[in-house]
């Protein structure tokens, strides 16, 4: 197989041959030497046109299987099994890189600012309208970015993590159907100590409108048991409360829809006062992480 590649780039699929495709050309599409990474499919079975996507693709594929799986975390655990590169990216279906320099950069940022266990960049988040709105990601992750009142988390699309830093950690908790992107990062820095860096590059484009958008009620409920099993000390009660308010003025923004829609301007405003007030009691909490 000769040097293992610098970064796997594996992407997830299920009856998604079109954003398969998309994906793909992206990835094939990299300004970068094809020796420094490396392109692991995972597919679940599809019975669409997705299999002949991949066999259209199979000489530039490191690794591809299509079977089924036991869920989206199951399928990105045996992503990492199969990797033989240094860092991970997930580029799952109808996600792409942001420009064909993404890898170069990337590789570039790593090789001036030395290793870290979970490197991350900056996004192009992709509206329901089709509206475009870059996302600058803090220079450090703490609790804070995933809290009310936006409980937007981390961009996992635009996230390198360490291969070994996953296998040690035994991958992604597959008991989560949605929140166990959320549940690895926050278990990475805050129980086994990643060292972490932000490079100042536009990783991906994605769009808005998976299950944690449209399935909040599940969402909401899986971030509670985040929440619950790594910050027992940050009361459930609470979070459950004004997430939950949170989730209902994300949905709007999310699909274009104005605060002054409807009278959603006077609810927002109420609700944003009882979601700043636990924020502000929970204070020296998230001050720990700075």
């Amino acid at each position: 197989m000769g040097v293992n590649p610098l970064i796997s780039v594996v992407t997830i699929n299920l009856n998604d041959g079109n954003g398969l495709s998309e994906t793909l050309s992206s990835i094939f599409g990299q300004d970068c030497e094809s020796s420094m990474f490396e392109s692991v499919v995972i597919d679940g079975g599809s019975v669409d046109k997705s299999r002949d996507v991949i066999l259209a693709n199979e000489k530039r594929i490191s690794y591809w299987c299509s079977e089924p799986d036991d869920g989206i975390y199951s399928a990105m655990n045996h992503g990492i099994q199969r990797s033989r590169g240094e860092y991970i990216v997930f580029l799952n279906s109808a996600d792409i890189f942001a420009s064909s320099n993404v890898l170069r950069n990337v590789i570039d940022g790593i090789s001036s600012n030395g290793w870290a266990d979970i490197i991350y960049g900056d996004y192009i988040r992709k509206q329901s309208d089709g509206s475009k709105k870059n996302i600058k990601q803090p220079d450090k992750i703490t609790p804070r970015e995933f809290r009310p009142p936006l409980c937007w988390g981390i961009s996992h699309q635009s996230v390198f993590y360490k291969r070994e830093l996953l296998v040690r950690m035994g991958g992604y908790d597959e008991s989560y159907s949605i929140a166990g992107d959320w549940e690895l990062t926050l278990r990475a820095l805050y129980k086994y100590g990643a060292r972490q860096r932000h490079l100042p590059v536009v990783v991906c484009e994605h769009t808005i409108g998976g299950i944690s958008d449209t399935d909040t009620k599940k969402s909401l409920a899986e971030i509670e048991r985040v929440w619950d099993s790594l910050f027992p000390e940050l009361e459930a009660d609470d979070y459950r409360f004004y997430a939950d308010r949170c989730f209902f003025y994300r949905r709007r923004a999310n699909h274009g829809e104005s605060l002054f829609d409807r009278g959603l301007f006077f609810r927002a405003v109420f609700a944003a006062g009882l979601i700043f007030l636990p924020v502000i009691t929970k204070k020296k909490f998230y001050e720990s992480f700075d």
